[in-house]
């Protein structure tokens, strides 16, 4: 759940998507899949 206060702005909310999106892409690689 992503609680947005205000402090969370777009940009931030994108910069923690690509974040995840590269932790989850490397780990794809690594395991071969």
């Amino acid at each position: 759940v992503i609680v947005n206060d205000g402090a969370t702005s777009p940009e931030q909310l994108r910069a923690q998507a690509k974040t995840l999106h590269d932790r989850w892409l490397a780990l794809a690689t690594t395991t071969g899949r």
